[in-house]
């Protein structure tokens, strides 16, 4: 499978901030693209040393070999922590909409 090689994509993103893919690299790890389909922004499902992790990580494409490589620009959580994360989302949802209403 080919590092751009789609999986699953949406047909027509409804707005700018939706998520496309998920998509695989070579190496077998499943992303998303966070934004507009060209975005390089991604959250990547990975194994490192054994753990699985999760990036959500800003890429840059190479200049040499034209390859989409991560930045330094980003957070890798374990499975624990992405779980603590995940119970805190409905709190953070409220906390938006407070914003969003000058609250």
């Amino acid at each position: 499978m080919e590092e751009n090689e789609t999986l699953h994509t949406s047909a027509d993103l409804a707005d700018s901030e939706a998520s496309v893919g998920p998509f695989r690299t070579l190496d077998g790890d499943t992303y998303w693209k966070l934004g507009d389909p060209r975005s390089m922004r991604r959250v990547v499902v990975r194994k490192y040393r054994g753990q699985v992790l999760i990036d959500v990580r800003e890429y840059y494409r190479d200049p040499g070999s034209g390859e989409e490589l991560p930045g330094r620009k980003g957070i890798s959580l374990t499975a624990k922590q992405f779980r603590a994360l995940q119970s805190l989302l409905p709190d953070i949802e409220v906390a938006l909409q407070q914003l969003s209403r000058g609250d």
